[in-house]
């Protein structure tokens, strides 16, 4: 048997490509001054509004029936887990600034 070549060989998925072709580049138009006044450029991001992000991450290793509770109470509230345990929290931390305090003493921060 004669051994096959593959190197002259048209691909037959090419009969039903077509072949790309280049358009044009547009630049796309840029507003005028007048048209906007309060256009200055691109500004990306959220303006800042003086507030505390959210940007510290904390992994929480918790029982499963703790977990499934609650994702359950949260989208009885209508709000992430994430949002309720920030909350949980909050009022944890304000019922407990007396011993915040007595850190600080302690510790001089």
């Amino acid at each position: 048997m004669a051994k096959k070549n593959f190197n002259n060989m048209v691909n037959p998925a090419l009969q039903f490509m077509t072949t790309p072709q280049e358009e044009p580049e547009v630049m796309p138009e840029q507003p005028e001054e007048s048209e906007f006044p309060e256009f200055h450029g691109l500004k990306r991001g959220r303006k800042p509004t003086g507030k505390e992000t959210k940007s510290k991450r904390l992994n929480l290793l918790m029982f499963p029936s703790v977990c499934q509770d609650i994702t359950k109470i949260a989208a009885m509230k209508r709000c992430s887990a994430n949002e309720l345990i920030n909350a949980v929290l909050q009022q944890y931390i304000a019922d407990n600034q007396e011993l915040i305090k007595k850190y600080d003493d302690v510790f001089g921060e």
